[in-house]
């Protein structure tokens, strides 16, 4: 989550700078360092914390069994097998398995 969050501030501070940019080079009037600052700021902080909460509601329905995504699973030696067992066993990702698929 916290890798999230940086990819998110990361994004946000080349967007107020692309836009800052633009403002200064295109606008004939004064915008203050203040204005642009909160605006980093508010963006910053209203877009993790929607991301989060976006989260935390998707956990807790995959936790109950809902908006599960099928996923099916090729091969089934030991190594597909183990794939399957960490991927299911991280039940917030939402993945329900309908079986192996095989070529024998």
């Amino acid at each position: 989550m916290i890798d999230e969050w940086l990819d998110i501030a990361k994004v946000v501070t080349i967007g107020t700078l692309f836009l800052s940019a633009i403002v200064f080079l295109f606008s004939r009037g004064y915008v203050d360092q203040n204005v642009i600052g909160l605006f980093w700021f508010l963006c910053l902080a209203f877009t993790v914390s929607a991301r989060t909460v976006v989260r935390l509601i998707l956990r807790f329905l995959r936790s109950r069994g809902r908006n599960l995504r099928n996923v099916v699973f090729v091969g089934s030696g030991p190594r597909a097998v183990q794939m399957a067992e960490r991927i299911l066993s991280r039940v917030e990702l939402g993945f329900h398995s309908l079986g192996f698929a095989d070529e024998k």
